[in-house]
């Protein structure tokens, strides 16, 4: 104690947790992606984007072909991943589109969302994984390095190609985790259940009704 008031301890940040998005979390989607300002816009989208543009962007996701992860600290997404995954019998390779917010930076929230991409990716036999970013976009680049990617520079771009070998036992756990993470907030958050009917004072004290 120190003045005569009590010391009071920082709160803890809430837990991140990564999970598979699906169409019901498309007003948190869009409103991570409002939330970045218009440098964070422009690396996200390879160009200035407004608002419209970030709300058609949410219209056309196709579901079918994109798994859609989000980080999230309480009900608030704070990073979002959408991974395109190769169609069948086409080219082996899946891309990664990524956004983190500016206060979660430098906190381990786009690795988190890097490593569930790379495992659905590997339990897909995507062979690789290609990360896209432009030029000026170092913190991209460092991200990519990390897991062991190949830059290749063109036309003021860098593509991050990191290899996703065959299915194995931590990428399955990885992915079971995410899918268990989007499974619960399907049916705790986005179906609460209903309150409790209240009791009658006599049931709540025990007696019965003569």
């Amino acid at each position: 104690m120190a003045g005569g008031y009590p010391r009071l301890e920082p709160e803890a940040p809430e837990p991140l947790i990564v999970r598979r998005l699906s169409a019901f979390d498309l007003p948190a989607i869009e409103a991570h992606f409002m939330a970045l300002g218009a440098p964070d816009r422009r690396l996200r989208f390879f160009g200035g984007v407004g608002d419209s543009g970030i709300r058609e962007h949410c219209r056309r996701i196709d579901w079918a072909r994109l798994v859609v992860l989000g980080a999230a600290r309480g009900d608030r997404l704070v990073g979002v991943a959408e991974l395109a995954l190769p169609p069948r019998g086409g080219a082996a390779e899946a891309e990664l589109g990524l956004s983190v917010d500016a206060a979660e930076r430098r906190r381990g929230t786009g690795a988190r969302l890097l490593a569930a991409s790379l495992a659905l990716a590997r339990n897909r036999y995507a062979g690789r994984l290609t990360l896209r970013c432009l030029a000026d976009n170092p913190a991209m680049r460092a991200l990519a390095i990390k897991f062991g990617a190949s830059l290749q520079a063109h036309s003021g771009e860098f593509a991050g190609v990191v290899a996703a070998p065959w299915p194995s036992l931590p990428s399955l756990f990885e992915e079971a985790e995410v899918m268990r993470a989007g499974w619960l907030h399907a049916v705790f958050e986005l179906n609460p259940l209903p309150p409790a009917a209240p009791q009658s004072p006599a049931f709540a004290s025990g007696k019965r009704a003569a």
